[in-house]
């Protein structure tokens, strides 16, 4: 399958159109039309503690499924792509249509990053999807969630935490799934419902690094519109988020068997030695103006909205 050929279908085919319906609508069509030997495809959005049918082509199918039930709630809790050579060996497999022998689930999120559900894809089958259908498949998962702006607020906060230690910078390794370029990042994501800055700053740190910390002082904030970076603006289209960035200190190490929800482009983590920033893409750019090399930040400051 030609991968590369059906993003750009699918990126056309959505255009600018913001409606959730008619996205998911559309991308399900196009999916049922390119994708060859499957007998169905379609989305199952989160909602009140369970997933509920959304658009798809194929048989009529189970209305709602509950999380870790099946391959799409396993797929949906343990928020990873789920490729199953044979559905009749998958623990607690829920058979919608008994013709279906394999299976792929990739978790879909908004625009905001917030996952809201899964695409679900079945084959007659045996071993019909691999590897490459599953990084094919989370790249168009990426340009159909580009257009889910309608799941959440229009606008996000997200903290961060800067933590140093022995003159580096703790960061995110990442990679781009659509380009292969590594880039780095804080750790750190989006406020829930409830959540004082602490908590959440708390939470992501455990989520993404199994790490406990002791947040300090707000040092920085910075505006992120998602239109206005080149480079991340094919997934980030319609995010826009207040991004504040706290120093905090380090309880003891690293330990990635304790993350319990890594980010999605999420590779790993590293040690960022303050006195060559500049040789690291890390996200802001600008924050590598603010790190000095003795451990230093410049700030407190609002940034305003750059990279």
């Amino acid at each position: 399958m030609n991968y590369e050929l059906l993003e750009k279908q699918m990126r056309s085919l959505l255009g600018d159109d913001d409606v959730p319906v008619t996205v998911l609508s559309n991308a399900a069509a196009l999916l049922w039309e390119a994708l060859s030997d499957i007998n169905w495809v379609g989305f199952y959005i989160y909602k009140s503690g369970r997933l509920h049918l959304g658009p798809f082509q194929g048989k009529p199918a189970c209305a709602n499924i509950e999380p870790d039930k099946g391959v799409c709630g396993a797929a949906f809790s343990q928020r990873k792509t789920l490729t199953v050579a044979n559905v009749h060996d998958f623990a607690g497999h829920i058979a919608c249509d008994s013709a279906s022998n394999s299976e792929i689930v990739v978790p879909l999120h908004d625009s905001y990053g917030a996952l809201i559900g899964v695409l679900d894809i079945d084959s007659p089958l045996v071993g019909r999807f691999n590897q490459q259908d599953a990084a094919g498949l989370e790249i168009i998962e990426q340009v159909i969630a580009a257009r889910l702006s309608n799941f959440m607020r229009p606008i996000r906060n997200s903290v961060k935490a800067i933590i140093i230690r022995d003159h580096k910078l703790l960061a995110n390794k990442c990679m781009d799934k659509r380009t292969g370029r590594v880039f780095y990042g804080l750790p750190g994501g989006g406020q829930e419902k409830y959540e004082t800055f602490v908590d959440t700053l708390q939470r992501e740190c455990m989520e993404e690094l199994g790490i406990e910390v002791k947040v300090g002082e707000l040092v920085l904030v910075r505006e992120y519109i998602g239109r206005l970076h080149e480079e991340f603006s094919y997934k980030h289209m319609d995010v826009h988020q207040m991004e504040y960035m706290f120093s905090c200190d380090l309880i003891g190490e690293v330990n990635l068997s304790r993350a319990c929800n890594m980010d999605r482009e999420q590779t790993d983590y590293e040690w960022l030695p303050l006195s060559n920033l500049k040789e690291y893409q890390l996200y802001p750019l600008t924050l590598r103006d603010r790190l000095l090399p003795d451990g230093g930040i410049i700030g407190p400051v609002y940034m305003g909205a750059v990279n």
